[in-house]
């Protein structure tokens, strides 16, 4: 390959990860609420942790997930990080990237290092919840109806966050 043209490869790669990652005055983000109640725990697909870390001093964890393309719908999508917040109740702050492959979620860096067009293309949102004094974050999941369109990207508002178990309510 000539200089010239990766020079234009990794040009668009930038811009192409610059709309996937960060806000711009293109993106073209639509709102929506919505509620866990509405989704039953069975109505979850199956999906798999592939790598969790902890970030913040511990009090936050991390998860990337895989999920099968097909239930990359939006209900799928809202069942499974409702599912996720009911599994991980404990924790103080969760955030969940979830993608289409486990190869993606094993590779995949939110801020683009390292990612190749396949990981990219696999990502179809990202799912969290912070119960921090002071947070108004609450509950969302920020879907990525098509991959091709990394533009276009869907906040839904869930609520608060799920609920601790029983036997932590009282810390």
């Amino acid at each position: 390959m000539t200089r010239c043209g990766e020079r234009f490869l990794i040009l668009t790669v930038v811009l192409v990860l610059g709309l996937t990652f960060t806000p711009s005055s293109k993106a073209q983000i639509t709102s929506e609420k919505d509620t866990c109640e509405k989704y039953p725990r069975d109505a979850a697909p199956k999906f798999k942790v592939v790598r969790r870390t902890r970030k913040l001093a511990a009090s936050s964890l991390v998860l990337f997930v895989s999920a099968a393309p097909r239930d990359a719908t939006r209900d799928r999508l809202v069942a499974l990080s409702c599912a996720l917040g009911r599994k991980y109740s404990s924790e103080e702050r969760l955030f969940a990237w979830i993608l289409a492959t486990e190869r993606a979620a094993k590779r995949f860096h939110p801020q683009g290092e390292g990612n190749d067009r396949q990981t990219n293309l696999a990502y179809l949102g990202l799912y969290g919840f912070s119960r921090e004094p002071g947070d108004a974050y609450g509950q969302s999941l920020d879907w990525k109806p098509n991959p091709l369109q990394p533009e276009h990207l869907v906040h839904i508002d869930l609520g608060p966050p799920p609920e601790r178990p029983a036997q932590e309510k009282g810390n």
